[in-house]
């Protein structure tokens, strides 16, 4: 929400997310510039999740080169929402560059991944171990939990090269669909 402020508190990290007037959390940036500036899109990867501005990608790109990165990453709604983001507000902004963040684990992972388990046990599974030592003891899984990345059976798997053709064809379909909209400025995937 433009000009909202998020306070998050984990075991991990304490971070004020502070949104600028055009809803992303960045510094307030002007739409028009005859300067050279790069947008970013991507997952909360790159919109900083859990770490404070300064340490953000688009903060130390800025800070390395003396360019402005404009960034509209967010956390949630994978590259089809960065997408969006770009073609309703981020393309508004001047820029010459776009840099778009791929998260493998996420962008190539079939969308239904998450809805195989019911949510109570996928839950339990994240927030409790006594759930996890319940599963292990009774067979319902292994004993030592499987590697990130890794099937059922602890099988490591990669999903730069484990993964269905229909997310890949996704994958393919909006970064094709972002390279189109960002017409003939320079474009590249991390």
């Amino acid at each position: 929400v433009p000009g909202s402020r998020v306070h998050e508190q984990t075991p991990c990290w304490d971070v004020v997310y502070a949104a600028n007037s055009s809803g992303a959390r960045d510094a307030e940036r002007a739409r028009h510039s005859g300067e050279f500036r790069v947008v970013i899109l991507g997952d909360a990867f790159l919109e900083g999740r859990g770490v404070q501005p300064q340490e953000r990608v688009s903060d130390r790109l800025e800070g390395d080169t003396g360019y402005e990165h404009l960034c509209f990453a967010g956390g949630a709604g994978g590259l089809e929402a960065s997408y969006r983001v770009y073609r309703e507000l981020a393309g508004q902004f001047d820029h010459d560059a776009l840099i778009v963040g791929v998260t493998p684990a996420y962008d190539l992972r079939p969308a239904a991944a998450d809805a195989l388990q019911p949510g109570w046990r996928r839950e339990l599974r994240r927030f409790t171990w006594t759930w996890n030592a319940f599963e292990a003891l009774s067979g319902l899984a292994p004993a030592r939990p499987p590697a990130p990345g890794a099937d059922a059976l602890g099988r490591e798997l990669s999903l730069f090269y484990d993964f269905a053709e229909p997310s890949a064809d996704a994958l393919q379909g909006v970064l094709t669909r972002l390279r189109q909209a960002s017409g003939q400025r320079l474009f590249a995937v991390v």
